[in-house]
């Protein structure tokens, strides 16, 4: 089954769907099939092949596996410039947590494309649908995401407050990691600095700093370097930050 699954989803990113339809149809256990329906589902989604990918998604009896397949159909279309398909697909979704996921990932395509108004929009009925939501963990997981993409907005003040509020400890420091990283990327200094020193976790924290020093390092303008140094709370970051930078000059 799982040899069956693994090949079906590599024929549909060669291209070849009906053949990878017949390997994925002969597979015996059903939640191994419905998987690898929806995995061939997105890639073939990700090759711009919505209307394809969808009705793959049709061949799905699982409501679970198949608003996960919709969410990554909306998601790809959103990121190849297909937002009629994208909005359309977004319909589909049942769950309340997949379909304000899925409006995340759209916003942050919108964004991306320069569309704010929209990417914003997106996520305010995401906030809406995720009120919805009776799990913690599925809050969690939403909340997440959201914070990733008011952080592409450059608001990092609403995107520190979102992973403030997550309920289980884990997984806020994972966001606070994916921040922080995400800050980084923006140059946002002292933003991804306060992403930081709010992981509990030692080891995860000590990660981040690393990981932060070096994309900042490798980023930012040598002439501001030695300012934003200050902003690094260790000298190991310090010196990492530091190392990259004397890379570029």
């Amino acid at each position: 089954s799982y040899a069956l699954e693994r090949l079906g989803v590599e024929l549909a990113k060669s291209g070849d769907v009906n053949f990878s339809l017949v390997r994925v149809d002969g597979i015996p256990v059903d939640s191994i099939r419905e998987r690898a329906l929806r995995s061939v589902s997105s890639v073939t989604a990700k090759r711009g092949a919505s209307q394809q990918a969808k009705n793959v998604a049709f061949r799905i009896y699982s409501d679970k596996e198949r608003d996960l397949a919709y969410r990554d159909i909306a998601k790809a279309s959103a990121q190849n410039g297909d937002h009629l398909t994208a909005f359309n697909t977004l319909q589909e979704i049942d769950y309340p947590r997949d379909k304000a996921l899925a409006m995340v990932s759209l916003a942050r395509a919108h964004q991306k494309q320069g569309r704010e108004r929209k990417a914003l929009a997106l996520l305010k009925n995401a906030v809406r649908t995720s009120k919805e939501l009776d799990s913690n963990d599925d809050l969690d997981v939403v909340h997440a995401d959201m914070a990733i993409a008011y952080a592409e907005r450059e608001n990092a003040e609403h995107s520190l407050s979102i992973v403030d509020n997550m309920i289980d400890e884990n997984r806020r420091d994972r966001a606070y990691q994916s921040l922080a990283r995400t800050l980084a990327g923006k140059q946002d200094v002292d933003s991804a600095q306060r992403s930081i020193m709010s992981i509990q976790s030692e080891s995860k924290r000590r990660a981040t700093e690393i990981h932060v020093a070096r994309t900042l390092g490798r980023n930012i303008a040598p002439e501001k370097a030695l300012k934003s140094s200050k902003s690094l709370q260790t000298s190991l970051q310090r010196v990492l930050f530091l190392l990259e930078v004397s890379r570029r000059i």
